[in-house]
């Protein structure tokens, strides 16, 4: 357990992009200490949440929050209960509604239920994975692979085509380090594909073309540009 001040002290990082990595991690404050939520104990509690959506019919997009707090109270601890509703829904801009409806956020709670999906398993059929996905998710919400960018790998090569969960958090940080990874689970990859997987190391000056520029091959196969290793006899 760490306050923010100890993880301040260990971390090379300005107070803002210590602050945005805990954000983009999902961590919250429990009496002062950062935490981030077990997998499962989150997926249990955000259920309660979609769960009580449908029993209600209530659109996903406008959800009374004092029933909502009330009923959800006697399930889940405060704390916790107030950190699912932040991070997976905000207040509605409707004006009449700003102060006590909030929306589900359409791209994480399907990313989330993505990942739900694909975790127990090495690979899915991607048309069996498309339909269970859009199963899962409220009514009214569309699920799109762009919601899963940095988040899976499709292998359209295979078939039928598959996908997995590779999630670009579990990366090495090392730039080279990454590129060493990534080669090592595909020998070439497409711009669209290695995109995601590289765009949080890519700075103002050294952007995500000038990274494969500089650590990559290129090479073009029946009028498709790939990029490979540049220590690759492919």
């Amino acid at each position: 357990m760490y306050t923010f001040e100890h993880l301040s002290a260990k971390i090379q990082a300005s107070d803002d992009q210590l602050k945005e990595a805990l954000k983009e991690m999902g961590a919250f404050q429990i009496d002062g200490n950062w935490r981030i939520l077990d997998f499962e104990y989150e997926c249990r509690a955000l259920s309660f949440l979609l769960n009580l959506i449908d029993e209600q019919s209530w659109p996903y997009n406008t959800i009374p929050m004092d029933e909502t707090l009330n009923i959800l109270s006697e399930l889940l601890p405060p704390v916790i209960l107030q950190h699912i509703i932040d991070e997976y829904s905000t207040w509605c801009v409707s004006s009449n509604l700003s102060l006590t409806h909030r929306s589900l956020i359409e791209d994480k709670v399907c990313r989330f239920m993505a990942v739900g999906l694909l975790r127990p398993c090495d690979k899915f059929n991607l048309t069996d994975f498309k339909t269970a996905w859009q199963g899962s998710v409220p009514e009214g919400m569309t699920t799109s692979l762009k919601q899963l960018d940095g988040t899976v790998l499709v292998d359209q090569t295979s078939h039928p085509q598959t996908i997995c969960y590779f999630n670009e958090q579990d990366l090495p940080d090392d730039i080279i380090d990454r590129f060493q990874y990534l080669f090592q689970v595909r020998s070439k990859w497409t711009f669209n594909e290695i995109q995601p997987f590289l765009e949080k190391l890519s700075t103002d000056k050294l952007n995500v073309n000038n990274l494969l520029a500089k650590y990559t091959r290129a090479t073009n196969v029946d009028g498709v540009r790939f990029y490979c290793s540049r220590h690759s006899s492919k």
